[in-house]
């Protein structure tokens, strides 16, 4: 847990180098909790912003798909472990099983905001513009914070187009009324 909580604190002052060796803690065999999927995951969000290690972030994502799969295996129809697995598999370049598992997600829990979320982002990193747009849309108005979404540097293209700019202005004027 130390370690998770400061390879979060890391990461979010932008010392991704030193995020991914508290995170390599995290998931030791002797320090951390190697089986635990969000960890891989957080080691592979870390790695990507690490010059060079790329291809460990994608070997990272690939364990925690691993991982994930098994607790899939006993809850399929739980909607955040398929944005989840969604998302690794955009991460991983699985595009088949990123589509697969986001409809799924979006299917099982057509309100809840971070499903929609994850969404936007699965689309948005498989080239699916169209589709992070719309999922970026409902992840709005089901409530996902704004600023969290102007923060995910993934979806930084998505937030220079125009019709998410159209977006914010509709919702502005929405909330004037």
């Amino acid at each position: 847990e130390l370690y998770t909580n400061l390879g979060n604190a890391l990461f979010n002052r932008g010392d991704y180098l030193g995020a991914v060796h508290a995170f390599k803690n995290a998931v030791s065999e002797k320090k951390g909790s190697p089986g635990n999927y969000l960890l891989w995951a957080n080691l592979a969000d870390a790695q990507r912003w690490v010059p060079g290690q790329i291809e460990l972030s994608r070997d990272s994502y690939r364990r925690a798909i691993t991982l994930i799969k098994v607790v899939l295996q006993r809850s399929p129809d739980d909607p955040k472990i398929n944005s989840r697995l969604a998302l690794y598999s955009a991460y991983s370049g699985l595009r088949d099983d990123a589509l697969k598992h986001v409809a799924q997600a979006v299917l099982l829990a057509p309100t809840l905001p971070d499903i929609h979320f994850r969404a936007s982002l699965t689309y948005e990193l498989l080239g699916k513009g169209n589709e992070a747009m719309a999922a970026v849309r409902q992840a709005i108005e089901h409530g996902y914070p704004i600023n969290l979404i102007e923060s995910a540097p993934d979806l930084l293209t998505l937030r220079r187009d125009v019709r998410y700019q159209k977006l914010l202005i509709d919702m502005e004027r929405n909330q004037k009324k």
